[in-house]
């Protein structure tokens, strides 16, 4: 349907003071799994996956068993554009 564009009344500024809270919060959490396969992320497992869980916030600590000595893990902070994504090596004395 067009648009008559001459009885569009614009009421620019509208929002001028309107706030919309954040609580930015990782989306996904997770180190490499022990199984050499395709892995679910969802429902999470041992080896972390999609938290999204805005209560992992600034101060919260994650732990996390090491299944595969020197592999990678993912933590990805969902933004508007995309996930970021992190791939460091990971040592653990225990294994």
């Amino acid at each position: 349907m067009p648009v008559d564009h001459s009885l569009v009344q614009e009421n620019h500024g509208v929002l001028k003071n309107v706030r919309v809270p954040i609580r930015p919060h990782f989306g996904v959490i997770a180190l490499a799994p022990k199984e050499a396969d395709i892995v679910d992320s969802i429902p999470l497992g041992y080896f972390g996956g999609n938290m999204d869980n805005w209560r992992l916030g600034k101060g919260a600590t994650v732990y996390y068993p090491v299944a595969v000595p020197g592999g990678c893990s993912r933590l990805a902070i969902h933004t508007p554009r995309k996930a970021i994504p992190n791939c460091a090596a990971l040592r653990s004395n225990a294994l």
